[in-house]
């Protein structure tokens, strides 16, 4: 089961987002800290807006795009 993906803004005003693990250990590794966490902001939004500060192999916001055969 995939762990929940946080959405935050940090001290530094950046907008990220990653699970828990993710995001503590971009704070410790750019001197930064947690200043707010959002919760029901659309995936349009967090697509355009949040930086995916994860190491999976995809970003959970992606956006799908169409296939030229």
């Amino acid at each position: 089961m995939q762990e929940e993906q946080r959405l935050v803004k940090l001290l530094t005003g950046e907008l990220v987002y990653g699970n828990t693990g993710e995001i503590i250990d971009y704070c410790k590794k750019h001197e930064t800290n947690v200043q707010e966490e959002y919760t029901h902001i659309t995936p349009s939004i967090v697509s355009k807006q949040f930086k995916y500060i994860g190491d999976k192999i995809h970003q959970p916001y992606a956006i799908s795009r169409s296939i030229n055969y």
